[in-house]
């Protein structure tokens, strides 16, 4: 059981590691980049349908573009600063709920082996 806990967190670790790299891959692209979105805009299939349902949906996405641009443009500069930080942070959570499993489960299993008598709570039953 503690062999699984302890592969599940490293499992989990890798995969961590994975979305923070991804992250780190976003926030570090060229922010004029997203501007290459705005003409897709107009492509989008079934805009007229799109339209009834939210009226101005074009430029909101479009204000959200620029929004987005000028975030990125922002959060630049401490993308790699923030990517370690959230790692850090998410790998560290991992490894002490890790800890606290593998500690329950080690005093369940000596709880478990634990002759009846010698438990608290249990009335001794004469022999």
């Amino acid at each position: 059981m503690l062999i699984a806990i302890w592969i599940a967190t490293f499992f989990g670790i890798a995969l961590w590691s994975l979305t923070c790299w991804g992250l780190h891959a976003l926030l570090t692209l060229d922010p004029t980049r997203i501007q290459e979105l705005k003409p897709l805009i107009e492509q989008v299939p079934y805009g007229d349908k799109i339209e009834l349902w939210v009226p101005g949906w074009q430029t909101l996405l479009q204000f959200a573009i620029d929004v987005a641009q000028g975030l990125f443009a922002g959060i630049a500069g401490a993308a790699p600063w923030l990517a370690w930080a959230i790692w850090v942070s998410g790998s560290v959570v991992l490894v002490v709920i890790a800890g606290v499993v593998s500690l329950a489960v080690v005093l369940i299993r000596n709880e478990m082996k634990r002759p009846p008598q010698n438990r608290p709570g249990l009335p001794s039953t004469p022999r």
